[in-house]
């Protein structure tokens, strides 16, 4: 009597697991609140609602520390499932659409579509740059996507490592212009040419380490949004002042 009762309670936990699944099916790619339960070297176990899933180390941001007992937003990547039958949510918190979500649920344009996110570079942890633009007449998608006083951007960097900063920039599908929009901060930017896949720019001497970016990251996001290899040089400005 004992192994029949415990095959139908094995039974009722399969079809139990198999509801909670079909329900975290729905929401793959999707932001979903989790709450750490463990952690070790090779990855977080979080609760879910209903389910454990896990974070595995590669879709950790690097860095960051997560306590136990933590609240945190995760992007809900996949379920994978192996020959057995066995199934494991998969979250993430590098993978660039954690950013993209992030947006739509901040900035109302792009959750219904207004604003369109073109492209996110993103070295995860310290700093990601979100390309985006919209056909629809007097929306500004740079605008839409900061909000009034930082008030929407702010919302993202709270979900973020504090050491973590992203700028917002205007896609532009004119390379030249795509490019400049890309490099800021920086301002004053020339292109100079654009030739098998390398575009090579100059900037004012004191905006070069603004272009660059602390460790090379400015120019290499930018390079990520833009599909070309950024060559930064600085010029010389002309003193104007009229001397006497």
């Amino acid at each position: 009597a004992q192994t029949a009762k415990q095959v139908i309670d094995q039974k009722i936990h399969e079809a139990e697991r198999d509801v909670v699944l079909a329900e975290f099916e729905k929401k793959i790619g999707n932001l979903v609140t989790g709450t750490v339960i463990k952690a070790d070297p090779y990855k977080l176990v979080v609760g879910i609602g209903r389910a454990e899933a896990i974070c595995p180390a590669d879709e950790e941001i690097k860095n960051e520390i997560l306590p136990l007992g933590v609240k945190k937003l995760f992007l809900l990547k996949q379920i994978l499932r192996d020959d057995s039958g066995k199934s494991e949510i998969i979250l993430s918190r590098r993978d660039n659409e954690f950013i993209a979500q992030l947006f739509a649920r901040e900035v109302p344009e792009v959750g219904n579509r207004t604003v369109t996110i073109e492209k996110i570079a993103r070295t995860p942890g310290q700093r990601t740059k979100i390309a985006v633009s919209s056909k629809q007449a007097g929306v500004d998608p740079v605008g839409s996507c900061i909000g009034q006083k930082g008030s929407r951007i702010q919302a993202v960097l709270s979900e973020l490592p504090s050491e973590e900063k992203v700028d917002v920039v205007a896609y532009n599908k004119n390379v030249n212009l795509f490019i400049i929009s890309a490099l800021s901060p920086a301002q004053n930017i020339e292109i100079e040419d654009i030739k098998n896949g390398i575009a090579r720019v100059t900037v004012p001497e004191d905006q070069l380490a603004l272009a660059i970016g602390s460790g090379g990251e400015n120019v290499h996001l930018a390079g990520v949004l833009t599909d070309l290899d950024i060559k930064i040089n600085g010029r010389k400005t002309e003193d104007k002042s009229i001397k006497n």
